[in-house]
């Protein structure tokens, strides 16, 4: 059974951030945009070690969740 456009736009998909991923960002004050971001786990980590983020998801439940992780957020809608 595929999944509607309805039921993406309000899931939340949420854990605690992506370490392999989190792991291979280096350097200072980045400016990072995460395609697929989620509730903004990996932004909070970001945010924390001092980088921007911007963010793309589907869903606008998710887009709430993450706005004080991010400088902007994108909610794309097929």
């Amino acid at each position: 059974m595929a999944i509607t456009g309805e039921e993406i736009r309000h899931k939340v998909y949420h854990n605690e951030g992506n370490p392999a991923i989190l792991n291979e960002i280096n350097g200072e004050h980045l400016e990072i945009l995460d395609v697929g971001c989620g509730a903004g786990d990996n932004a909070r980590v970001l945010k924390q070690r001092g980088h921007l983020v911007d963010g793309i998801t589907h869903s606008g439940e998710e887009a709430k969740l993450c706005e004080p992780f991010m400088g902007k957020v994108f909610v794309l809608h097929n």
